[in-house]
């Protein structure tokens, strides 16, 4: 559902609600990789912050990219956690080319 709401309803909030509800979502991730939830909801979750940095990438990138670092330091779990956040960036970017190529 908050996937859903990144990509098709992003554009209905300001810049203030982004960015409150892109650090809710970052200390989500946090939380769940210190709790070493089931891999589903990592990925997911994971996939999440991915989409909001899609949607906030220069905004957010510069913000949040010690805190990345300093997560995926914490332990393997938190860095698998970041890894496949960042894994999840470019996948949608390589997708979309791939579909476009029919064109």
């Amino acid at each position: 559902m908050l996937q859903h709401l990144v990509r098709f309803r992003w554009e209905d909030f300001g810049p203030l609600e982004h960015r409150n509800f892109a650090n809710a979502t970052f200390e989500l991730m946090s939380e769940i990789a210190d709790n070493c939830e089931e891999w589903a909801l990592k990925s997911q979750t994971a996939a999440l912050v991915a989409e909001i940095f899609r949607r906030e990438f220069l905004n957010l990138w510069q913000e949040l990219l010690p805190s990345l670092v300093s997560l995926s330091s914490k332990g393997p779990v938190q860095a698998e956690l970041v890894s496949m956040m960042l894994r999840w960036l470019p996948e949608d970017i390589t997708v979309h080319n791939e579909d476009l190529e029919g064109l």
